[in-house]
């Protein structure tokens, strides 16, 4: 195995893939300006503009990462990450425009009026020191930053213009203008526009950030009426405090607002103090922002604080407290007020006092009525209201007052009497719950079950998770081809990015090291982390140790080797994410290294595994022979449908090797040993075996005829369209097997006629390629060729083919003594594959025997073993027999249904072999149900695709049950010919079971009609021709009828 260069080697992650959202502003008229001013004045102006444009960034959390003389670019999401990066950058590009005219006297002196315009948009990046000359120079590369400079020139000035790409990640927490489709240079595409205008106001930041959200309220039944049961308390005068704690996006606000709405009619008052990570260092900003909301309401129509609204508001209180009302004012600094200012005092006086205020106007508002308040993300809450909030709860139990905290799992208030605090801490929803959610997501949206399947997954549980998730992939629906659907890889959504990154830049160098982890799975050892990243024991715990405190990861301590696991699965995804696809290859070839020198004999160095990080790692070759070991590994366990998906990879892979006379041989290596596996798994007429085998037949045409060449074209004629096609392509490959000289591939030539000719009705044919093959089987040779022909014992096979075949030609003694033979051979075979062909063959004739009893209890038997082993055509004819022989136990309602859906299955997965016989025994059902139209309908689409296809070895069959079924709806004459019809089938088959059938049948007729001496001539000559005098059920009836005649 090629090693990476050292510097790869080192693993140091100095440049990563990153959401950002671009901030790109620009001063209106700076070339006029240059024209009028000296240049120290313009310095001047330049100088503070870009003051008041790098404290706004930086007030919100980004960073200018480039300066261009009359404008700047920033950046929000690097280096660091914040939750809500698409709101900070809109905040800061407001504030920008409302700053710029707020600039020194001395600008404003000199008769300069300042205008700039902001453009914002988000997208992935590459961000990091991308020069690589080791000055720590940061450049971000990407079209996040082009697009805010497009939109920035076109903004008008004063205006931040904001991408969709931006919009639509902030919910509905500012105002926008009309969207607009802009032409902008260097985009083929016309890119929409909206102006930012402000922040809109609103209870709460989930009402904002996720607007339009209607998902119900699931799994939370248990959480509500214990929160209800407090507020019945509460109403009465005992107060209650409930603490909601639980992960981001586990639905604590969704809870608490099914709770208000629930309150609607009862709580007096329902306020919601929002708690704001911009502002966790302003004092009282919960308090703040509830009373702007509910004084103001719209700040450019009331530029000051309305008297009246506010006197009113503290009006409410019994008694009135007109006394706040400084206080009051005082909490909106920046809005101006005609309230008297609090008297003057020290600011900790000031602060007891506005505490006192605050209390007290909430007790007396409470004498009103009852009340609800909700503190939304208390984990943001800053310590000015964190210490408010202790002290109201130590009032609430005289106060007629129900308050909900919300707040992310910590340590949240741990300090406080357990005894007045109800905590309930959320769980993740159960799968049933988050595929019900995913369903309603997708409303009308008829969404693949394994791609629901795959969201659940991703998404643990979390509601928030399996919205966006969900609307990712509608999205995805809408915008691609049905076939591009079929792909389930989610991306993280772009409304999860921030969050997730925000979590992982929080870990600073650990992050490094959860990214080396997350290429290494969800789970994994320290040792094996330890040496792929290269680091000593003492450096990688303390980061591990880091990542474990920040809740990234997880441990399980009960192991005799401690096993560390990301959190949620997106985290996992989001560092493996953020690497550049260079340095994944590079430490997915290190995790190989690692995994084949040190850890041989250990399960993380398994094929499949080794496979993954070679394929990442760029090294294909080397991946595609790790997935045929462990795919050969799986089919001898045999674990057939893990063996088809670990070979699928191998073959996907084989598009990356060079073309050439190598890759042709590695593919059609691949496909041969694919072929028998998909025909086991999903049946011989599926279009992925058909597409599999004329894919390999194609390779072949370029190279010289070998044992491969058989294999491809024993495939080919496995997947034949018709038996007609299929004869002549046995014959080819019996001319193929007889210039190669090759007794294996003789055998499996035989194999193949005497399959071929059974379903033709050529039966003496088939029995001599039977014998002929038997005589060239070797147990010890031929029982691997289980695997590559067939997927089952060639000897499996014969001997339950020739059972069918002999009953066929009336030798129902013979052929019982042969399935016999064949059990005790199938029992000797560890090949669960086989096994299954001998439960075929079996059941097959319990049914020609008409044995209900045997055929139900097989018909179980081989639904237990098709479930087990994932084979969906087994599991197709188990329900078949199984419906059949329920029907004649005395329910043939549900036993019309159960073969309908087995033929569902096999209508689905393309297998057409059998189909008219199993129509044949839907049709008997019917007639045994007095169905008889329905039955005829059935038994003509069978006859249709016995001509169509070929198959005639159950047509004599078919033309018999087609004349009971015309008998028993009056048809007499069309009954006979249907009759004679399957007579002279059966006479030139030379199949005397089913002659002696239509014989039988017919004869019962001619009594009907008189003619009682030809009827009985005709039983008479078709129980004499029989081979075998064995007492069997046809045997019988024929004697019955016949015993009537005399």
């Amino acid at each position: 195995m090629a090693r990476p260069h050292e510097p790869e080697r080192r693993l140091t992650g100095l440049v990563e893939r990153r959401q950002v959202t671009a901030l790109a502003y620009d001063l209106v008229g700076s070339t006029p300006l240059a024209e009028r001013l000296d240049p120290e004045e313009l310095r001047e102006i330049l100088q503070a503009f870009h003051q008041v444009c790098t404290a706004a960034v930086e007030e919100y959390g980004g960073r200018v990462n480039l300066y261009a003389g009359d404008g700047g670019m920033a950046f929000f999401g690097y280096p660091i990450t914040y939750e809500n990066g698409a709101e900070r950058a809109i905040r800061a590009g407001l504030a920008i425009t409302a700053r710029c005219g707020e600039l020194s006297p001395t600008i404003k002196g000199a008769g300069v009026k300042l205008h700039v315009r902001v453009g914002i948009a988000t997208g992935r990046v590459v961000a990091g020191e991308l020069s690589g000359d080791g000055h720590g120079r940061r450049e971000v590369v990407g079209i996040a930053p082009h697009l805010a400079s497009r939109l920035q020139a076109a903004a008008a000035p004063n205006t931040v213009l904001v991408a969709e790409s931006t919009r639509s990640l902030v919910g509905t927490l500012f105002r926008f203008g009309p969207g607009r489709a802009l032409a902008l240079a260097g985009f083929s595409q016309p890119q929409q526009a909206f102006a930012a205008l402000r922040e809109r106001r609103q209870k709460s930041r989930f009402e904002g950030a996720r607007s339009g959200t209607d998902t119900p309220l699931l799994s939370r039944d248990a959480e509500v009426s214990l929160i209800l049961d407090r507020w019945d308390s509460a109403r009465h005068g005992r107060g209650q405090a409930v603490v909601v704690t639980g992960e981001a996006g586990l639905g604590k606000s969704r809870l608490a607002a099914s709770v208000r709405a629930s309150l609607a009619d009862e709580a007096t008052y329902a306020w919601v103090f929002q708690c704001s990570p911009l502002h966790m260092a302003t004092p009282l900003y919960p308090v703040a922002a509830l009373l702007e909301r509910v004084l103001l309401m719209r700040p450019d129509k009331y530029p000051s604080i309305p008297e009246a609204r506010l006197n009113r508001l503290l009006a409410e209180a019994v008694p009135p407290y007109p006394e706040a009302a400084p206080y009051f004012a005082n909490l909106l600094p920046h809005v101006p007020s005609s309230h008297e200012a609090p008297p003057p005092s020290t600011p900790e006086q000031l602060k007891e006092d506005t505490f006192s205020a605050l209390l007290e106007f909430t007790a007396r508002l409470s004498a009103r009525g009852p009340m609800l308040i909700i503190v939304e993300d208390a984990q943001w809450i800053d310590p000015t209201s964190l210490e408010l909030l202790r002290r109201l709860m130590d009032r609430l139990a005289e106060l007629p007052v129900l308050m909900i905290v919300t707040t992310r799992s910590g340590p949240f208030l741990r300090d406080v009497d357990p005894e007045a605090i109800t905590r309930i801490e959320l769980a993740p929803l159960s799968e049933a719950a988050a595929a019900m959610l995913v369903g309603h997501m997708a409303g009308p949206v008829d969404l693949p079950r394994e791609q629901v399947r795959h969201i659940v997954d991703r998404a643990e549980g979390n509601p928030f998770f399996l919205e966006e998730l969900t609307r990712t992939v509608l999205a995805s629906a809408t915008a691609d081809s049905p076939d591009q659907r079929s792909e389930w890889a989610v991306e993280i959504p772009r409304t999860l990015s921030d969050m997730l990154t925000a979590r992982l830049d929080q870990s600073g160098r650990g992050k490094q090291v959860a990214q080396i982890a997350s290429a290494i799975g969800r789970s994994f050892s320290l040792i094996l982390l330890q040496k792929a990243a290269d680091l000593d024991a003492a450096t990688l715990g303390k980061e591990v140790r880091r990542l474990i405190t920040q809740g990234l990861l997880t441990f399980d301590a009960h192991l005799p080797q401690p096993v560390f696991a990301f959190r949620h699965a997106l985290l996992q995804v989001c560092a493996y994410d953020s690497m550049l696809k260079a340095r994944r290859q590079a430490v997915h070839q290190r995790i190989a290294e690692v995994l084949e020198a040190d850890f041989q004999d250990s399960s993380e160095a398994a094929s499949e595994i080794l496979a993954r990080h070679l394929a990442e790692a760029g090294l294909p070759r080397e991946a595609i022979a790790k997935l045929r070991i462990a795919g050969q590994n799986a089919a001898l366990r045999p674990a057939n449908v893990e063996a088809v998906h670990l070979l699928q990879r191998a073959l996907a892979l084989c598009a990356e090797l060079a073309p050439g006379p190598q890759r042709d041989e590695t593919e059609l290596d691949i496909r041969l040993a694919l072929g028998p596996l998909l025909i086991t798994t999903a049946g011989p007429g599926a279009p992925e075996v058909q597409d599999n085998y004329q894919g390999a037949v194609s390779l072949c045409e370029g190279m010289s005829p070998d044992s491969r060449h058989f294999t491809a074209h024993w495939g080919w004629w496995r997947t034949a369209p018709d038996f007609t096609i299929m004869r002549q392509r046995a014959d080819r490959l019996s001319h193929v097997a007889l210039s190669i000289s090759d007794p294996h591939l003789k055998l499996q030539a035989h194999h193949c006629q005497w399959a071929t000719l059974f379903m033709l009705g050529e039966q003496k044919h088939c029995c001599e390629h039977i014998r002929e093959g038997l005589d060239l089987y070797d147990a010890a040779e031929h029982g691997t060729d289980a695997i590559l022909y067939g997927g089952h014992d060639p000897k499996v096979c014969a001997l339950g083919e020739k059972a069918l075949s002999l009953w066929i030609q009336g030798f129902p003694s013979r052929a019982a003594a042969v399935i016999k033979s064949c059990a005790r051979h199938a029992a000797q075979l560890d090949h669960l594959a086989s096994r299954s062909h001998f439960e075929e063959a079996e059941i097959n004739l319990l049914h020609y025997f008409g044995d209900v009893e045997r055929v139900a209890d097989r018909a179980r038997r081989m639904n237990r073993l098709a479930r087990g082993l994932g084979f969906r055509d087994v599991e197709a004819k188990a329900e078949i027999f199984g419906g059949w022989a329920m029907a004649f136990a005395g329910n043939p309602a549900g036993g019309s249904d159960l073969i309908e859906h087995g033929l569902a299955t096999q209508r689905m997965i393309g297998t057409q072999e059998d189909f008219p016989a199993y129509l044949e025994m839907l049709a008997d059902v019917h007639g045994l149900a007095g169905e008889h139209a329905r039955g005829l309908d059935v038994i003509d689409e069978a006859v249709a695709i016995a001509e169509e296809t070929g198959l005639q070895y159950w047509s004599a069959e078919l033309h018999r049950r087609r004349g009971e079924l015309l008998l028993a709806l009056g048809r007499t004459a069309d009954a006979l010919a249907a009759f004679d019809k399957a007579l002279a089938v059966a006479s030139a088959q030379s199949a005397h079971s089913l002659f002696l059938r239509a014989a039988t049948s017919k004869t019962a007729l001619l009594a009907q009609s008189g003619e009682r001496s030809a009827g009985s001539t005709l039983l008479k000559g078709a129980i004499g021709s029989l081979p075998e005098a064995a007492a069997t059920q046809d045997r019988n009836r024929a004697t019955r009828v016949l015993d009537r005649l005399r």
